[in-house]
């Protein structure tokens, strides 16, 4: 007895017909029939009866029907445990644009290490056009970007939205005010990242006066957040940060402060990935993972 004999009588007994069920099964009638009375003459009994023209199943058949099913049922699933658990001992190449990997990141590792998963990841930060150009190759498994838009062929799993803030100088005459209309600030000097971080533009769309600012002349730029940072902090001027990124970048000497935009304007953080997925269990383990983590700032999904 095989699993395939058990498949043929299981689908025999659903379908009560020889040639649907030799399709089904993707055999011919005469390999369906050879099987079938191969298993009888091993369990030395009848399984089916034919009473005009209909195919019955016996009393012995109907008996045994239940156990074979679960025996398949089983083995299928210890077939998908196999192949979870080898998909699982691969490496996820997983992309990151540079304005979210170094605050989510360190949390993502720390859940990955506690659980039992044993999903591993290779980690490439870069560009968000990069990335997606890399994913849409086959060379990335997924990638977290901001604002993501709806591809062909991608799915786009949202994970968190977290809302901007403006970085301030402690001794800032406008760190007195619990929160900042972007209008507040069209007189400081703007600091903005450099050209192809997305959150550029993204802060320039929340801010349009700094965009106007930037179209008339090229507004000083930093190559990362951190960059920023010791530029608005040696008051070269001012900048928005994302809400995940504020535990960093004023944790260090209090030479900062962050306040809140009125009228409220921020990013919408997703996981990217191809659907169908080809990693589709590791792709679940780490969308789990993803979902589990209370990142500061963040308003998860």
């Amino acid at each position: 007895m095989t699993l395939t004999d058990l498949r043929y009588f299981v689908t025999l007994a659903r379908l009560r017909h020889f040639g649907r069920s030799a399709d089904a099964c993707h055999v011919s009638q005469p390999t369906l029939s050879v099987a079938l009375r191969k298993l009888e003459s091993e369990w030395g009994v009848r399984l089916f009866e034919r009473r005009r023209q209909e195919l019955l199943l016996s009393a012995a058949g109907a008996r045994l029907l239940p156990q074979a099913e679960q025996v398949l049922a089983a083995a299928e699933q210890l077939q998908n445990l196999v192949r979870e658990s080898d998909e699982l001992t691969l490496p996820l190449r997983l992309g990151c644009i540079f304005t979210i990997a170094p605050y989510l990141l360190p949390s993502l590792v720390a859940a990955l290490r506690a659980s039992d998963l044993g999903l591993t990841l290779l980690i490439e930060e870069n560009y968000t056009a990069a990335l997606l150009d890399r994913l849409l190759q086959g060379e990335l498994d997924a990638i977290i970007i901001a604002d993501a838009q709806e591809r062909p062929g991608l799915r786009t799993h949202t994970l968190y939205h977290e809302d901007f803030y403006a970085l301030l100088p402690y001794q800032h005459a406008a760190a007195a005010q619990t929160s900042l209309c972007p209008g507040d600030l069209d007189a400081e000097e703007v600091l903005l990242l450099g050209e192809g971080h997305c959150l550029r533009d993204q802060v320039l769309v929340a801010c349009p006066t700094w965009k106007a600012a930037d179209a008339q002349r090229h507004l000083p730029s930093g190559s990362s957040l951190q960059t920023l940072r010791h530029m608005v902090a040696l008051g070269m001027g001012v900048t928005l940060a994302p809400a995940t990124a504020l535990p960093s970048l004023l944790a260090q000497d209090g030479l900062l402060v962050a306040r809140p935009l009125r009228p409220v304007s921020g990013r919408e953080v997703s996981l990217v990935y191809h659907h169908p997925p080809s990693r589709q269990h590791s792709l679940h383990a780490l969308l789990a993972q993803l979902h589990s983590l209370r990142l500061a700032g963040a308003h998860m999904s």
